[in-house]
């Protein structure tokens, strides 16, 4: 089998290749991304002959494609943007909307026979209710967001979805697949596991939010897209995802592997309007994206929790490391690594 992988220089894209490079019948990877990883995971990929990396490769250029899709049995799309600064607004919409359907074309002209698209549980909206997890059958009204040009990032995905499952409507001689991944976390991660655990461990937080999540460990990711490309059926959605916790909780289980003390307080509900008309007003002034956004701190409100039954169900996958792990390994990674 030959796969093709955009963005696969990212931090799930290594550890996806390193589980595909274990399985029997992979005979070529193709990589395609804007430049190498930021920081190998695993150098070992590098010297494997059936591995091939191409760079300067954009899904907003289609003419950047070159061949790289003839002969590809299974395309993984994980190249995006994950940004939550308003003024990155059309930016978003160009990369993960107008990028995907560059995807989907090159798919269909080269004849591909899986397609999987790797989006987010955010691209499914949220329950008003911290106690009710959804699923990939919730209807999400996105009226709001759209009429008062709010959520971007999730729109964006959500959008570059309805390509993809248009696109499994129409043809039948593609298997298209959307995955729903959680926020990922563990080793290699430079992004959000670095934010949090550099964040607790120099006591910068003097406050958490008090709303919640919805977290994976990257290898448990990897592992569901391997089961979502055995046993997954045909224009269907399916959520990938460990534990929902709150930020609390968050904060605690990683300050603990710290040896460490978690944020102090937690913010009450009568600080999110005035906090949110500040952020706001920072990013209209900042020439550059501002650490947190005022998306971000909207959603530090929220308790966004999500249930991957079915992928449990049809795929007969479950996910094994928890989050604690999870910040421990990636602690372990970055002490290594003296990072």
């Amino acid at each position: 089998m030959k796969i093709l992988i955009t963005g696969g220089a990212g931090f799930l894209g290594q550890h996806l290749i390193y589980r595909l490079l274990q399985q029997p019948g992979i005979t070529a990877i193709t990589v395609l991304d804007l430049g190498p990883p930021r920081w190998p995971v695993f150098g070992q990929l590098l010297s494997d002959p059936r591995l091939q990396y191409h760079f300067e490769v954009d899904i907003t250029q289609p003419e950047s494609f070159g061949e790289h899709f003839t002969g590809a049995d299974t395309v993984l799309h994980l190249a995006g943007l994950v940004s939550f600064w308003k003024k990155h607004r059309e930016l978003l919409y160009r990369v993960n909307t107008e990028g995907t359907r560059h995807i989907i074309t090159a798919c269909q002209q080269a004849g591909v026979k899986n397609v999987v698209q790797v989006s987010s549980v955010a691209a499914l909206g949220y329950h008003p209710s911290a106690d009710t997890p959804i699923d990939e059958s919730f209807a999400f009204d996105w009226s709001a967001a759209e009429r008062e040009g709010l959520k971007h990032y999730m729109l964006s995905k959500k959008r570059a979805d309805d390509l993809v499952l248009a696109a499994a409507t129409a043809q039948s001689c593609t298997r298209w697949l959307i995955a729903h991944p959680a926020l990922m976390f563990g080793p290699g991660d430079l992004n959000n596991t670095y934010k949090l655990i550099s964040g607790i461990r120099s006591g910068r937080f003097p406050a958490q939010p008090p709303g919640g999540t919805y977290t994976a460990d990257v290898r448990d990711i990897a592992r569901g897209l391997l089961a979502l490309l055995a046993h997954g059926r045909n224009g269907e959605r399916y959520i990938l995802g460990s534990d929902n916790l709150s930020f609390v909780d968050m904060n605690a289980m990683t300050a603990e592997v710290l040896r460490t003390q978690p944020p102090p307080l937690v913010l009450p509900e009568i600080s999110k309007k005035p906090l949110y008309a500040a952020f706001q007003l920072l990013e209209t002034l900042s020439r550059q994206p501002v650490p947190i956004s005022s998306d971000n701190l909207e959603a530090g409100f929220r308790c966004r929790y999500f249930s991957a039954r079915k992928a449990r169900q049809e795929l007969g996958w479950q996910p094994l490391i928890p989050f604690r792990q999870s910040m421990a390994d990636a602690w372990a990674w970055l002490q290594a690594r003296q990072l």
